[in-house]
């Protein structure tokens, strides 16, 4: 496949969801989605705005990447659903990447390897430690629920921290769509085949409030 002209991104995975537009030049558009009300009405609302702002119909679009979490369940769904909808009316590829590699993507510069922890339940942490020495970053340890301890024992020498959950030298960042478009322009070159509609799922690392509460 030739290089992407116009990549839109989405997430829903945290506190704060975002979408965004990447152009043929590089350049990126991301909007926020508001904290209050209904999260897919945003979302689509969102969507059309951004691209009618840059002149973008759906059936410009190249690519489709959508977030996967980990995070809230009921937002994450809300996006991966919306994200395989599209891409499917479209006939369009889809990607899908975990927050935890944006995030680590957005703190490209820091360090050549990267952790980053967020909260997770019952004491462990959503996290994961990538090395960015690749335009794709790669994991040294995979995405998952870990005890922080665990993280710790794991980081290589030099590993900078980010995040929500980092002891004593946090340095908070959010997922941002911007950050799914620029990796999902890399995956695409490189020709990384895109994901199977069917099966893909958000990122669900532990059971569901109503699951830990049934099995209580």
């Amino acid at each position: 496949m030739s290089i992407p002209l116009r990549i839109l991104a989405l997430d829903t995975s945290g506190s704060v969801g975002s979408v965004a537009l990447r152009l043929s030049a590089g350049s990126t558009r991301e909007i926020r989605l508001p904290r209050n009300g209904e999260r897919s009405e945003s979302l689509g609302t969102a969507t059309s705005r951004l691209l009618w702002s840059a002149g973008v119909r759906p059936a410009d679009l190249d690519v489709v990447v959508v977030g996967l979490g980990p995070g809230s369940y009921t937002g994450t769904r809300i996006a991966v659903t919306f994200a395989k909808t599209l891409a499917f009316a479209l006939r369009r590829p889809l990607y899908g990447i975990s927050g935890l590699v944006a995030i680590a993507e957005d703190a490209r510069g820091s360090g050549a390897h990267v952790a980053v922890l967020e909260p997770g339940h019952l004491g462990r942490v959503y996290a994961g430690i990538f090395d960015l020495a690749e335009p794709v970053p790669s994991e040294q340890l995979p995405v998952g629920l870990y005890a922080v301890d665990q993280v710790l024992a794991a980081l290589p020498p030099g590993a900078v921290m980010v995040g929500s959950e980092c002891p004593g030298f946090s340095r908070p960042r959010r997922v941002t769509s911007s950050a799914l478009a620029r990796l999902g322009d890399r995956l695409v070159t490189r020709s990384v085949p895109p994901a199977d509609l069917e099966s893909l799922e958000p990122l669900y690392l532990q059971a569901s409030a109503p699951e830990r509460v049934a099995g209580s």
